[in-house]
């Protein structure tokens, strides 16, 4: 009887080994923005100056949704190394448009780095092409940085197609870059 009892209570009361109602991890938002006014906020953009071959304009906009002035730093670093630093004050609900060409000049890429310690700023983006058609792309830098990283394509087997991969440290402490790519003719 003891034995009996005692695997019944086994039976109901054993863990299963494999977890349920466990998914997929849900991704990190690539940008968010604190709005209490009492933590900080660490934004990063990457991408060409208007001396890149079909770019005719890059600006980076804070946009305070402070009711005060908000200050920050704004760091700018190029392809070649250089990095330039400034502080910044965006008037309380106003904007601030950051040229990266102009803190770099002579620079086909440029990391801006944007440190808000009072948070309520959003950094946005937006690159503008040349030529009639050239259009213009925007959105809102990323607030995370990540260990991994997947880009969805890109493709250079038509001529005069190029592709870029940047990558950007923004942090003091070296990086190491581990890269696989994947296409037609296997890994590389």
């Amino acid at each position: 009887v003891v034995l009996g009892a005692l695997a019944v209570g086994v039976a109901l009361f054993a863990a299963d080994s494999v977890p349920r109602g466990v998914g997929v991890e849900l991704p990190t938002a690539p940008a968010e923005v604190s709005t209490s006014g009492t933590a900080g906020d660490l934004w990063f953009c990457l991408g060409p100056t208007a001396d890149l071959d079909g770019i005719a304009g890059r600006v980076v906009t804070l946009v305070s949704h402070d009711p005060d002035d908000a200050e920050g730093r704004v760091t700018v670093a190029d392809d070649t190394g250089r990095a330039v630093e400034r502080t910044v004050r965006v008037a309380a609900g106003g904007h601030l448009d950051v040229w990266p060409g102009q803190s770099v000049p002579g620079a086909t890429w440029a990391a801006v780095t944007v440190e808000v310690p009072a948070g309520q700023v959003v950094v946005e983006d937006a690159i503008t092409g040349s030529g009639p058609d050239g259009g213009v792309d925007s959105g809102p830098c990323t607030t995370a940085t990540s260990a991994s990283w997947q880009v969805p394509w890109a493709t250079t087997s038509r001529p005069g197609n190029r592709a870029a991969l940047l990558l950007y440290n923004p942090f003091r402490a070296p990086a190491v870059a581990d890269l696989r790519f994947i296409g037609d003719i296997g890994r590389r």
